[in-house]
Parts: structure tokens; sequence; C-alpha cells
């Protein structure tokens, strides 16, 4: 289920609902990247909606809870930013104590089984690795460059070599994407949860092009401070997320940080952010809501 929310909106207005009007909604909303598209003055014309008077001016119809129950807004957007809601409900769990890698990654396996064989419900999984590399499936073994003693770990999640360590906040959602079947939204999700939890603690991150994962500036240098690495299987996505609250970051010195060696790491410590892996937690938590959904 998706929700929009929109920024700098002008003249939010519900439009009488026509059978035009909600059968080129559903034409729309049912293309692959539907939520958000420039209308056809043709397609105005035919659903009784206002054309635009020139071309700078969009138009965006929005599905509310569903199509069976529907109500159809008209918003004329100036510089709107467009927020894609996945909504998903969750349970949680917190590790008390650091889990080995190999244990994390075994528990995650049986618990996505059952949820593809509908015996289990999305959990978002909260905790701690012992030191340890791990290379995704796009690893790179010139980006090990000394394990210093450290478990090194093949995993069959995306991406390159990471480092997990204690200070380090994983967190593992096992999500059923089947309703949406959405990857790419997903992950944006995921990305704008992780900014907006590091918003409540004055750090100003954000995503950078062509780059993986969360950034954020240090004395004047842009820094990664969290990595997100994600598999999907069945259209159960699991993996997920490592937050940088206060792990050594001397130990990222063993490997190219997700195959970027011209840009540094980070962390809420290094940042003179005295947070605790709890206050961390209960930000999340917030956050995870207001990203997608109740």
């Amino acid at each position: 289920m998706f929700h929009i929310l929109s920024h700098n909106c002008k003249n939010i207005k519900q439009k009488n609902i026509t059978e035009k009007t909600k059968e080129i909604t559903k034409r729309w909303c049912d293309q692959e990247d539907s939520n958000f598209h420039r209308l056809r003055d043709s397609d105005l014309n035919a659903a009784c909606l206002p054309i635009p008077p020139w071309s700078q001016k969009k138009y965006i119809l929005i599905l509310a809870k569903n199509l069976k129950k529907a109500k159809y807004y008209l918003i004329y957007l100036h510089s709107v930013n467009i927020i894609i809601i996945m909504k998903i409900t969750t349970t949680w769990e917190t590790a008390t104590n650091p889990v080995h890698y190999l244990a994390a990654l075994d528990k995650m396996e049986h618990y996505v089984d059952d949820i593809i064989e509908k015996a289990a419900s999305n959990k978002i999984w909260l905790l701690e690795h012992f030191d340890v590399y791990t290379g995704g499936s796009s690893a790179d073994i010139k980006d090990l460059i000394n394990s210093h003693g450290i478990e090194v770990i093949n995993t069959n999640r995306g991406g390159k070599f990471t480092y997990h360590g204690i200070g380090q906040r994983i967190v593992y959602p096992m999500i059923n994407l089947q309703e949406s079947k959405d990857i790419r939204l997903y992950i944006t999700s995921l990305e704008d949860w992780i900014i907006t939890t590091l918003q409540d603690f004055n750090v100003d991150a954000f995503k950078k092009d062509g780059m993986i994962g969360i950034w954020t500036t240090e004395m004047g240098v842009d820094k990664k401070i969290a990595a997100i690495g994600v598999r999907v299987r069945k259209w159960v996505a699991y993996h997920g997320i490592a937050i940088n609250v206060n792990p050594d970051l001397t130990k990222f010195s063993g490997i190219v940080p997700c195959g970027i060696s011209n840009f540094g790491v980070t962390s809420l410590q290094a940042l003179k952010k005295n947070v605790s892996l709890n206050e961390f937690d209960s930000s999340l938590k917030i956050n995870f809501n207001k990203v997608f959904g109740k």
C-alpha cells in the first residue's frame, strides 16, 4: 500500500469523481513507476480535470487508501517535494547481547522461511555483532586490505565489504514485499528512515549521488555514517542497515568500506553526539512509523 505526502502544495481540492477519473487514475496507478506522472491533456479532458496552462505546472492524481474505496484528489504542484511512503506494520526484537554474524544470518534465514510460508509476520531485529568483515554479492577481494585477525565472512546480501562491531546499531528488517513488489521504493524508504532518525540528534544526513548508504559532513568532508545491504527472497526482504553510533572506527581501516576509497566513515560519537543505543532505538521506532506509516 502506498501513501503520498506532498509539501509546498497549493489548492488541494477534492474533485467530483467521475467514472473517467476513476479509470484514468487506475490506469496511471497500475503502471510500474506510477506514483508521479505528467498527465496528457487528453486524459485531463476526459476526466473533466483542468488542463495545466503551461508545461511547468504538473498535476498528480493521488490514490488514497485503495482503489475500491478511493478518494481522488487533484493537487496543483509548484516546486513540490514528493515523498512516497510504503506502509508497513511490524513487530520489534532487540538483542540484549552481541550476536555472532553467522548465528544472526541463520536466524534471519529461518524467519524469512516462516514469512514466505505465512507462519510469521514482519519483524525488525535490533542488535550488535562481534567484530566481523562481511563481503556482499559484489565484494572485490582487493577491497580487503588487512583483516587484522578479524573474521571475514562472505554473505548473500547486496553490496561490497563492510565492518560490523560493538557500538554499531545493526537493523535487520524482515519484511514481506509481496503486496508492493517495489524493491527500489523499499530501499528509498530505508534511506529516509535513517536520515530522519539521525536528524533527531542534530545530524545533517543525506544521500549522495552515485554512492550507497547515508552520509554526513564532518569538518567539511563528506563521510559515510550508515550502510545499507539488502537481499530479497521470494519478495521477502532481509539483511538491512548498519548505523555507526559509537563503534571503533579504526577497524574500518582493514577494508575499503563499500568499495569507496576516496571517502571516510564517521559515527555519532565522532560527531560529538553522545547517544546510547537505547536512545537511538527509541528514535528508530518513532521514525519508522513516520516513514512507513502506522
